[in-house]
């Protein structure tokens, strides 16, 4: 396995020229309102992943949001250097690995009912989304996927 240590490049695209997944089996326009308060209070700071033809890899909702706040010009890294194989792996992690985890509730509550409550603290529920997105793409940064070999098939 090879790993980048290199930062990837991080673009500024003007927002039209991407393009969504057609086949996106993700149902997230429910929470497109959500994702539009957490850009509002944080900006848009997680870039979309996406193709050099404008194909977003990850990144829809946020591009929803983005959209419908007029924001003209987003963020991107490109991933031309991957497979198909690990773009369809890298879209499922993505989506996926927020799952992995387990919250402690006890820790919860207390953020959440006020008894430590911050100046941003109304924020949160939009904040528990942009952290997971940002871990799972720090996790791709970090571990870059690689496509697995296994042997001939039968």
């Amino acid at each position: 396995m090879t790993t980048s240590t290199a930062p990837p490049e991080v673009q500024t695209w003007p927002i039209d020229r991407l393009v969504f997944y057609v086949r996106n089996p993700r149902q997230n326009d429910s929470a497109v309102d959500r994702m539009c308060g957490s850009i509002r209070e944080f900006g848009f700071k997680i870039p979309v992943l996406a193709r050099s033809n404008g194909e977003v890899v990850d990144g829809h909702l946020r591009l929803k949001a983005a959209r419908k706040l007029n924001i003209a010009e987003v963020p991107v890294i490109l991933c031309d250097e991957w497979t198909e194989a690990q773009v369809k792996a890298v879209r499922l992690l993505v989506n996926r690995s927020v799952t992995w985890a387990t919250w402690d509730e006890d820790l919860l509550a207390l953020r959440t009912t006020g008894a430590e409550r911050g100046p941003h603290e109304d924020a949160m529920a939009t904040v528990t989304i942009a952290a997971a997105i940002g871990w799972a793409l720090s996790i791709l940064v970090l571990f870059p996927v690689q496509p697995v070999t296994t042997g001939a098939r039968r």
